[in-house]
Protein backbone atom coordinates (compact mmCIF):
# COMPACT_ATOMS: atom_id res chain seq x y z
CA UNK A 1 0.00 0.00 0.00
CA UNK A 2 1.41 3.34 -1.17
CA UNK A 3 0.09 6.47 1.02
CA UNK A 4 -0.05 10.03 -0.23
CA UNK A 5 0.12 12.88 2.25
CA UNK A 6 -0.77 16.22 0.91
CA UNK A 7 -1.93 19.43 1.88
CA UNK A 8 -4.55 21.09 -0.05
CA UNK A 9 -4.47 24.86 0.34
CA UNK A 10 -7.31 26.25 -1.85
CA UNK A 11 -10.83 24.68 -2.21
CA UNK A 12 -12.45 23.08 -5.42
CA UNK A 13 -11.55 19.71 -7.12
CA UNK A 14 -8.32 18.19 -7.17
CA UNK A 15 -7.38 15.52 -8.86
CA UNK A 16 -4.57 12.82 -8.21
CA UNK A 17 -3.56 9.86 -10.66
CA UNK A 18 -1.13 7.15 -10.25
CA UNK A 19 0.35 5.16 -13.39
CA UNK A 20 2.61 2.03 -13.25
CA UNK A 21 3.72 -0.67 -15.62
CA UNK A 22 1.34 -3.41 -15.73
CA UNK A 23 2.15 -6.78 -17.09
CA UNK A 24 2.70 -7.79 -21.01
CA UNK A 25 -0.41 -8.58 -22.67
CA UNK A 26 -0.32 -10.37 -25.69
CA UNK A 27 3.38 -9.25 -26.06
CA UNK A 28 2.50 -5.75 -25.83
CA UNK A 29 3.30 -3.80 -22.71
CA UNK A 30 0.62 -2.27 -20.92
CA UNK A 31 0.32 0.09 -17.99
CA UNK A 32 -2.32 0.11 -14.73
CA UNK A 33 -3.21 3.66 -13.10
CA UNK A 34 -5.58 4.87 -11.14
CA UNK A 35 -7.98 8.62 -10.20
CA UNK A 36 -9.15 10.20 -7.54
CA UNK A 37 -11.13 13.46 -7.19
CA UNK A 38 -11.36 15.35 -3.95
CA UNK A 39 -13.89 18.28 -3.01
CA UNK A 40 -12.39 20.87 -1.22
CA UNK A 41 -14.36 23.09 0.37
CA UNK A 42 -13.30 26.38 3.03
CA UNK A 43 -12.96 25.40 6.35
CA UNK A 44 -15.23 27.38 8.26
Amino acid sequence: MVYLPNAISKAGWWGFAALMEGKPIDGKDSEVGAVIWVQVRDMK
